[in-house]
C-alpha cells in the first residue's frame, strides 16, 4: 500500500485528541464516529498507517485487536514533535507541495 501522508497526519491528530494520561484512544472502525479524522478512510488504509506510524515510533503503547480495534495509549515524544511540525494547515500544504513522492515520515 502507498503511504498516505494526510492519512498519518489524521491519526496523530486523532490520537493527540482523545488520549489522556488517564484515557487511550481507540480506533473500533465499527463505531467510528462521524467526526472523527478516520472517518474519510476505509478500515484497511487507518489500519496500515497505524502500523506505520507505530513502526517509526510515533505512538505509544500500541494494542492491536485486529478487526475489532486497536488501542494507542498516546504519542510518543517523536510523534508530538512530528504533529507539532505539520500541525498549522499551511505548513502543511507547503510540505507536501515540497516533498511530493516523499513519505511523511522524511519531513522530520
Amino acid at each position: 500500500m502507498k503511504i498516505n501522508p494526510d492519512c498519518i497526519r489524521d491519526i496523530l491528530l486523532e490520537v493527540e485528541k482523545h488520549s489522556s494520561f488517564h484515557s487511550f484512544y481507540e480506533y473500533a472502525p465499527r463505531s467510528l464516529p462521524s467526526d472523527s479524522y478516520l472517518a474519510k478512510y476505509d478500515i484497511d488504509t487507518v489500519l496500515y498507517h497505524i502500523r506505520q506510524c507505530d513502526l517509526c515510533g510515533y505512538l505509544f503503547n500500541t494494542n492491536w485487536q485486529v478487526f475489532e480495534y486497536v488501542g494507542i495509549e498516546d504519542l510518543t515524544p517523536e510523534g508530538h514533535e512530528f504533529l507539532a511540525d505539520i500541525r498549522d494547515d499551511s505548513i502543511w500544504k507547503k510540505a507536501l507541495a515540497k516533498g511530493a513522492g516523499a513519505s511523511p515520515m522524511s519531513f522530520t
